[in-house]
């Protein structure tokens, strides 16, 4: 399809419904009750109308071929078939529409009804050869609907072959009635139809329509009284809602009230039994204007609790629920929050589930509330039943035992209790012998037997027992030591012990090392000597014996001797030291006494050789002291090295007059090869050098020498040293100008700004420019895009250290709809089904949405959100949607007839879900039918980030993040989001790394996930922990019992809310516990966590981390340090400070802080503390050193040296360290809360050292 072809088709598409619309409108007389927009209005068989053919714009090369299309329409807008005859000029048309271009120029085609000739239509068509030629003049909008004395403007544009458009097109503006000024600007006074007609200067003519409707009232507020109240439980107060409309009447509006903390039925308000602030909100009928009163509930005093049941008996260790409601001061009776406690013996846990003790007496459960003295009281007797024997059970119920073997069988009782204690019985059996404990001796004769247990009420058991053949129970090895000296035998024999007594040998397989031996046992010593084993193992069973040959080999004699170096090259005079070692028959090496001798110089007893002066071959000898054996080195005594050459560096070189110093080096080479430098003598012109070769520069200019000489010799080098003048001075910038300035220009304009330079030296080269600007943006070549806000605003150009600056106006220019489109074009619905239509607006500056959209529809009816339902006539209708911006679109909507009922929608559930990585979550699908059954229809499943079954039944893959599973069927389906979150863990080992000192020692390292979140609906804390378990005291215990000082202990308090405006208390959480630290050591804790972002929106608050010691168990005293501060709204502050109570002489000095270290919110960030208390012989230099993502924090002040944590001598001990999310003085006025806050602790490590 082309591009003109699409464009006409969306212009005919917007046009064709309004003029159906407006022929229908024309239609109704003054007075008439007739709906415009039903199918068939006055009853009668509908008549063809009109003709519409399309596209109305075509375009088409010479020679090719465009298809024109019909649509017949009755007077009512509804589609009716319709055959028509064609014709055309420039070109040729088939029957069905075909048009073949072959004159250039615009031309007609035709549409005819071949039944009523007198209803056709015409379309354009313009056959061209180049893509550029002008094909229509484009009117925008080209249609719309107004109020009386609106305004809108219209614009127009040249449309090409090609599909451009011309920005705008110079045309002369008229209109068939109401006013319209020459800047294409049209307004009415007089609602109507009106034709928009713009004409350019080749004649070319566009046209638009307008819909001009009456002036409606509109709502512009609603005002609920009264506007905040304060109730009681169950109390009720009745709204009302007032308007105020834009001709200046207060006419009460239809609205819709909702509530919560409550319900709400025609402004009457009943409020709930939840204290809280709450809202009632009245909204308009099919509209979004809303006003809100604030409605504060407040609980009644408890004057009394009733605790059900108020006594029982029970069983040892036998569960009872209690549970307890509250009477208020208006006698009502409420649920609350309640504490449980018991009195005497058995546990209770916080939802009131009791569980006996082990031993019989009177208790007492008592149950209190939060806030409240008002508590009840409940009696608990436990007695003890008397067991009764209810069977016997024998271990084991079968058995097979060898003949003459053994077999221990045991006996276990089923007592009325639930006891297991075996009772006293006698034992008997059959085929051999059973003792009084239960051990079964088997006879020598195979067969099937038993073994019975009486206990003395008579109740018994019996075990089948199946004695068979004698079987092999030992293998003996003899001889069990052997001694062999290397390549001797030794025979052995084996034995065996059956179970019936037998000693017969069994047949085994012989297996060895350190030799071989033979399939009947003879065993062959191998060559080395050591202490190896023989193994006879039984053929085709499992068992074996091991005996033991120790191997010995003759002693060592000596082969020779060894002497090195074997050779070597000397200086005259050079000393070289020799060694000589025997040599054995077993290889190994050893010391022997040596007598040296040697030529061409002269050795020492030790084997030191000095060379004599002359040159030569010589050789050292080495003799075994009283014997014959000998070895001999070679010695050459080399001629003395002479000088060669000499070179200096660097080579050649350059320098500036009078500039630093600069060392030259020399290298030597020698006969020898050697480069030992000789004592040089070093000389220069041009400057100074010292006898270390430090060369100065003079201030004269010119080419010089440097020259090394040989002190005593005759060889030397030289380099050439170039010395040149100083530069001149570089130029420096001297100002930097922007251009052009100053400027004005629209919002969202554009605008191009340069700049020039001036240099000190006269030069103009710009230099690197950085380009800032305000009230829009600039990039990095001075292009500046105007922003979206009238005023006066600045770009600066900078570089080079300096800047210049050119002032812009920016004007206000107010933004046009361009565009106003409905979703979907066309739908098929069937008769009594849905179908949502949407509609997407675009402005000139570029923003979308913002205006208020009515429907209307023919073939059903339409909700205010644009969800249409087809009535039960088949026929195809339309929808139309009318945009504020006096926009209009219209889609054609096919009803087609169904012969039973229709599915309307599918409803999965649950939604939203969260799960594990690798948890399973079941899903469900709920239909709704045209007829209100709720028959199932074949649903498929689908879903991402997991797989999900044929029955909808979901699995969670590894990977967290946000997915949906979806149901569909019968041509709908609905979806539910699913957030997979990673699995908790707990218990796994964390290194230390970071900033922790040498030497120190692990006191606890473990990673977990911890997450106590706010909700207050529980009024108080939550938790949820892995990997350990939690009592009836709310004390959590990680299972981690290989920390060297304890297990770790999490301990949680819950806080309380009073009268649900200020949350305080804390609870504390026990990292680490029972720790044994003098009062000198030094703690390290690196701690990896982060805070929910919500914290910094709370009025003050956060969280710390604490190192606590006790004194006594009524007088608690901390030294700590703050790791969050919430107070900002807007970041979170690490600061340390040290608190302690209750002890004369505690020295607090200032609370040291680090100041605002910004801590990113919802980032896990690492935080590490090393604190180094004052030492017992009293000195005050404790010390707080502080890391924040590995970045060492400086105190304000100096305090962090000058910290007093104990007395002078204390020995008491740090005992344990605590993360406490406390509040200070509460979070004052919390905002609601659809889920938690929370914070996240990822991992802990603590070490201690001296």
């Amino acid at each position: 399809m082309t591009y003109l072809f699409k464009l006409a088709h969306r212009i005919a598409k917007i046009r064709t419904p309004l003029l159906i619309a407006a022929i229908a409108l024309s239609g109704c007389g003054k007075g008439e009750k007739t709906d415009f927009l039903a199918p068939n209005p006055n009853g009668s068989t509908p008549v063809l109308q009109t003709i519409r053919v399309e596209p109305q714009l075509g375009s088409v090369r010479v020679g090719d071929e465009v298809q024109f299309t019909a649509t017949g329409y009755s007077a009512t807008g509804a589609l009716l078939p319709v055959t028509v005859d064609w014709s055309a000029t420039g070109g040729i048309i088939t029957s069905d529409g075909r048009f073949t271009g072959v004159l250039t120029g615009p031309h007609t085609v035709t549409a005819r009804a071949r039944d009523r000739q007198s209803v056709a239509d015409s379309a354009r068509v313009t056959v061209w050869n180049s893509p550029t030629e002008i094909l229509a003049l484009v009117v925008s909008p080209d249609s719309a609907i107004i109020e009386e004395g609106d305004t809108l403007e219209f614009s127009a544009a040249l449309a090409m072959v090609n599909g451009a458009l011309t920005q705008s097109a110079a045309v002369s503006w008229s209109s068939s009635g109401g006013f319209m000024d020459s800047f294409g600007r049209f307004s009415a006074a007089v609602a109507g139809e009106y034709v928009i007609t713009a004409q350019s200067v080749s004649s070319l003519r566009g046209i638009a329509r307008i819909f001009v409707q009456k002036k409606r009232r509109r709502l512009q507020r609603i005002n609920i009284d009264p506007t905040g109240i304060q109730l009681n439980p169950a109390q009720t107060r009745q709204f009302q809602a007032a308007g105020d409309w834009s001709d200046g009447s207060s006419a009460a509006p239809d609205v819709v009230w909702s509530a919560t903390g409550g319900t709400v039925a025609n402004g009457l308000f009943t409020a709930a039994g939840t204290p809280g602030s709450f809202q009632v909100v009245a909204r308009e009928q099919d509209g979004n204007i809303a006003d809100t009163a604030s409605v504060t509930i407040v609980e009644t005093a408890i004057t009394k609790l009733a605790i059900t049941p108020g006594s029982v008996s029970l069983t040892p260790n036998a569960p009872q629920q209690f549970s307890a409601l509250a009477q208020r001061a208006d006698n009502s009776w409420n649920t609350v929050a309640l504490n449980w406690r018991i009195v005497g013996a058995g546990s209770i846990s916080s939802a009131g589930l009791y569980t006996a003790p082990a031993a019989a007496g009177n208790y007492q459960v008592i149950v209190g509330t939060p806030g409240s003295a008002v508590e009840d009281t409940a009696e608990v007797r436990i007695e003890t039943p008397v067991a009764t024997l209810n069977q016997i059970i024998v271990a084991p119920s079968s058995a097979t035992v060898a003949a003459g073997g053994s077999r221990q069988f045991s006996l276990t009782g089923v007592w009325s209790d639930g006891g297991s204690t075996a009772p006293d019985a006698s034992w008997s059996a059959t085929g051999g012998t059973i003792s009084a404990s239960g051990l079964f001796v088997a006879g020598s004769v195979s067969g099937t037997y038993t073994v019975i247990a009486t206990a003395t009420n008579g109740k018994a058991d019996t075990s089948v027992v199946t004695i068979s053949a004698p079987v092999l129970t030992a293998v003996q090895l003899t001889p069990a030591n052997s001694s062999l000296q290397v390549g001797q035998t030794q025979q052995f024999a084996v034995s065996g012990s059956w179970s019936n007594g037998a000693t017969t040998a069994p047949a085994v397989s012989y297996t060895a090392n350190g030799g071989t031996i033979s399939a009947g046992g003879l065993y062959t010593a191998g060559s080395s000597a050591g202490t190896y084993s023989v193994i006879a193992a039984e053929q085709g069973g499992t068992l074996a014996d091991t005996s033991f040959v120790t191997i010995s080999t003759p002693a060592p004699v000596l082969a020779g001797v060894l002497l090195s170096p074997a050779s070597v090259t000397l200086n005259a005079g050079g000393v070289q030291q020799f060694t000589a070692v025997g040599s054995y028959s077993n290889g190994t090496t050893g010391t022997i006494t040596i007598s040296w001798s040697e030529t061409g110089g002269s050795i020492n007893s030790t084997g030191r050789f000095t060379a004599g002066s002359t040159p030569g071959t010589y050789r050292v000898v080495a003799r075994l002291s009283g014997g014959t054996m000998a070895d001999t080195s070679t010695v050459i005594i080399a001629s003395p090295a002479t000088l060669t050459g000499l070179s200096v560096s660097p080579k050649p070189y350059s320098a500036q007059v009078s500039s630093a110093a600069r060392q030259f080096n020399v290298s030597a080479t020698w006969s020898s090869g050697a480069t030992t430098v000789p004592s040089i003598l070093w000389t220069a012109t041009g400057g100074s050098i010292t006898s270390g070769g430090l060369y100065t520069p003079s201030s004269t200019a010119g080419t010089f020498r440097v020259i090394a000489r040989h002190s005593g010799g005759t060889l030397a080098d030289t380099t050439a040293v170039t010395l040149t003048a100083a530069p001149p001075p570089p130029a420096t910038l001297s100002s930097v100008t922007i251009s052009p300035k100053p400027v004005s220009m629209p919002v969202a304009g554009a605008q191009q700004f340069n700049a020039s330079a001036l240099w000190s030296d006269g030069g103009t080269t710009v230099p690197s420019i950085t380009w800032s600007a305000t009230g829009g943006t600039v990039n990095g070549s001075g292009a500046y895009t105007a922003g979206s806000t009238a005023g006066t605003f600045r770009v600066i150009a900078a570089g080079g250290g300096k800047a210049d600056t050119a002032n812009i106006t920016i004007s206000a220019v107010a933004p046009t709809v361009t565009s106003f489109v409905l979703s979907p074009g066309s739908a098929t619905v069937p008769a009594g089904s849905t179908q949502q239509f949407s509609t997407a607006t675009t402005w000139s500056n570029g923003a979308s949405g913002g205006v208020t959209v009515s429907y209307s529809a023919t073939g059903g009816s339409i909700s205010t959100n644009g969800l249409f339902t087809a009535a039960q006539a088949a026929g195809t209708f339309a929808v139309i949607a009318s945009c504020s911006c006096g926009r209009a679109d219209t889609s054609v909507v096919a009803v087609s007839a169904v012969s039973g009922p229709t599915l309307t929608s599918l409803r999965v559930s649950p939604k939203p879900v969260s799960v594990y990585t690798g948890g399973v979550q079941a899903f469900s699908v709920t239909p709704t039918w045209s007829d209100g059954s709720s028959t199932l229809p074949s649903i498929t499943w689908s879903a991402t980030g997991g797989n999900i079954t044929n029955g909808g039944v979901y699995t969670a893959a590894g990977s967290a993040g946000t997915f949906r599973v979806i149901a569909s069927g019968g041509g709908k389906a609905d979806t539910s989001e699913v957030t997979v979150l990673n699995q908790p863990q707990a218990g796994n080992p964390v290194t230390a790394g970071g900033n922790q000192p040498s030497g120190f020692l692990t006191a606890m390292a473990t990673k977990f996930d911890f997450v106590p979140p706010i909700n207050a609906s529980l009024n108080g804390w939550n938790s949820r922990v892995t990997g350990g378990t939690i009592d009836a005291n709310n004390a959590f215990t990680v299972q981690d019992t290989d920390a060297p000082y304890g297990p770790t202990v999490l301990r949680i308090q819950f806080p309380a809310i009073s009268n649900g405006e200020h949350l305080g208390g804390n609870a504390p959480v026990w990292l680490f516990g029972g720790g044994n630290f003098g009062s000198g050591a030094r703690l390290y804790v690196r701690v990896r966590m982060k805070i929910d972002a919500r914290w910094s929106n709370m009025g003050n608050g956060g969280t710390k981390l604490m190192f606590v010691r006790n004194s006594s168990a009524t007088d608690n005293h901390y030294t700590g340090f703050n790791l969050m501060e919430t107070d900002s709204p807007t970041s979170m502050t690490a600061s340390a400070g040290w608190q302690g109570t209750g002890e004369p002489g505690l020295s607090l000095f200032h609370r040291p802080s680090t100041g605002a270290v910004n801590l990113v919110d919802g980032q896990y960030h690492d935080l590490e503390w090393l604190l180094t208390p004052e030492n017992p012989a009293g000195s005050t230099n404790g010390r707080i050193d502080l890391w924040v993502d590995g970045v060492k924090q400086n105190f304000s002040y100096g305090w962090e040296n000058n910290i007093r944590m104990f007395n002078p001598g204390d020995t008491r001990r740090w005992e344990g360290i605590e993360i406490q999310p406390t509040f200070g003085g509460g979070i004052k006025d919390p905002p609601v809360l659809s889920t938690p806050l929370w914070w996240n602790i990822a991992s802990v490590y603590v070490s201690t050292g001296n």
